[in-house]
Order: structure tokens, then C-alpha cells, then sequence
């Protein structure tokens, strides 16, 4: 049952952005000839599979309606039924979860450590909370019509999600909600590379027809240092993410001193005292 929950939780993203991709489709205008001359008709195909054929003017096909109930209930089944059932689980051992003294908690709560020993004793549903802000950012965005639209939800999140974590402090150890915080703010800052890198390509092709060599290299240049940018950020976060578990390490290891030098003393006064 333990391995059954860790398979379930890192696959379920792989899974949920196969079903909110069936939403997806692109459309196009297809122009054929016929008795009254040149007929437009707008044709949508989806965008992981442009064989399948979404819609034909104002018709859906029957192949991807199919997919649409199927794609429906595989919704109420994964994205939002196994989130649920975690947290049915983590709240039916609340009260365990709430006096253990240790990440992992007791023998009885060993099938379901994996889901909350990376958080404080408090905040045991808070596995569940992070796994639906990833479903979010990594599915659900899949099944939005527009750009636009993805670069605004994905923001919001991603900004609210920062704020959480900074006053809430939900993790077991103080060097887990810096880190945490740390990488809130990388996904922000990749979010708004994204939208200028998209901006800029979108911006030179409306431009395409009076585009100038000094534009197309102020472009690339520009894409550069967002690239350069974020590889920066990324081995920033590596190496704080090295420093912060040396400092961990560290901080235990005096703790664990202090407490043995304490249990020196009590015993040393004790014979003292005999």
C-alpha cells in the first residue's frame, strides 16, 4: 500500500496532462473549392494529435466526443478523485499524524509517511495542497484556449503559492521553507522569461516585414540573457540548496551535542549529589 501511494503521486501529473491535453485543439482555416467558388471553413484538430480531428464548423466529430466523455470521467476519477482520497486517508489519521514526534511518526503510520513527513505536525495536509498546485501548473493549464490565458493563471499561482509558503512555514525544518520559498520564486521568475521570450518572437513577426538585422539581433540577444538569466537562477538554487543542507547537518550535529552535554551534566550532578 505504501509503494501503491508513492507510485500514485509522482504519476498522477504524468496522467492528468494526458487527460487535460484531450481538451486542446488548434484551429485552422481550410479553403476548398466548390460550386459557388472558394468556401472558408474554420477545421480544429488537437494539438497532440493532429490526426484527430476536434471539430468542422460548428460540428464536433464523433471520434472526439468520444474522447471528451471519456476524458470527463477520467477527470472525476484521477486530478480530482486521488488528491481526494489522500487527504481522506491523511485526515482519518489526523490525531496520529498531529502527537507524533518524529517525520515519520509511529509504526501505524508507516504506509502514509511518504505524504506528510516532509511537513510539521500542524500541517499534515499540506502534501495534498502541493500536489494539486502541481496538477494545476503542469495539466490543467494544458486544457486553457489561449496563451494568454496560461501565462495569467500560471502567474497567479505561482505568486499565491510563494505567499503561502512564506507565512505559513509549513515544513518540518526552517532550511525546507527557504528552500521552498527560494524555488517559488524561480518558478515566478522562469513564468515571466516565458512571457517576454513569447512576446518578443511574437513581436518580430508582426514586425517581420520592416525587420532590420540590428532587430533580429536585438532579439536573439535578448533571448540570451533571459537563457543566461535562468541558468544563472538555477545554479544559484543548486548551490543553495547545497549550503542549506550542510547548514542542516550542521545545526543538528550542535543539537545533538548540546543535548549530550546536558545529559552529562544531569548525570555528573546526580553523582554529585550521591
Amino acid at each position: 500500500f505504501k509503494y501503491l501511494i508513492i507510485l500514485m503521486y509522482f504519476a498522477l501529473p504524468t496522467t492528468c496532462s494526458v487527460i487535460f491535453s484531450t481538451f486542446s485543439c488548434r484551429e485552422f482555416e481550410e479553403t476548398t473549392l466548390g460550386t459557388d467558388g472558394l468556401e472558408h471553413v474554420t477545421v480544429a484538430y488537437q494539438r497532440v494529435d493532429l490526426s484527430t480531428e476536434c471539430w468542422r464548423g460548428d460540428e464536433w466529430t464523433d471520434e472526439y466526443r468520444s474522447q471528451l466523455y471519456y476524458a470527463s470521467l477520467m477527470i472525476a476519477v484521477y486530478p480530482v478523485g486521488m488528491p481526494l482520497v489522500m487527504f481522506t486517508l491523511l485526515r482519518s489519521n489526523r490525531q496520529a499524524i498531529e502527537e507524533r514526534e518524529t517525520r515519520r511518526g509511529g509504526p501505524e503510520l508507516e504506509n502514509l509517511s511518504f505524504l506528510f513527513r516532509l511537513y510539521h505536525n500542524e500541517h499534515w495536509h499540506y502534501s495534498t495542497y502541493d500536489l494539486c498546485r502541481r496538477l494545476f501548473l503542469s495539466s490543467v493549464l494544458l486544457a486553457l484556449p489561449s496563451v494568454g490565458l496560461i501565462f495569467m493563471l500560471s502567474f497567479c499561482v505561482s505568486v499565491w503559492t510563494v505567499l503561502v509558503f512564506r507565512e505559513v512555514g509549513p515544513y518540518w525544518d526552517a532550511t525546507s521553507d527557504v528552500l521552498s520559498y527560494c524555488c517559488g520564486w524561480e518558478c515566478v521568475l522562469c513564468i515571466v522569461a516565458l512571457l517576454l521570450t513569447d512576446y518578443s518572437s511574437k513581436d518580430k513577426i508582426s514586425g517581420s516585414g520592416s525587420t532590420t538585422s540590428d532587430s533580429d539581433s536585438t532579439s536573439d540577444l535578448s533571448q540570451a540573457l533571459v537563457s543566461a538569466v535562468l541558468i544563472g537562477t538555477n545554479v544559484a538554487m543548486i548551490g543553495t540548496m547545497v549550503y542549506l543542507q550542510l547548514w542542516g547537518v550542521k545545526e543538528e550535529d550542535v543539537e545533538e551535542e548540546d543535548k549530550d552535554g546536558d545529559e552529562q551534566e544531569d548525570y555528573g550532578g546526580g553523582g554529585g549529589g550521591g
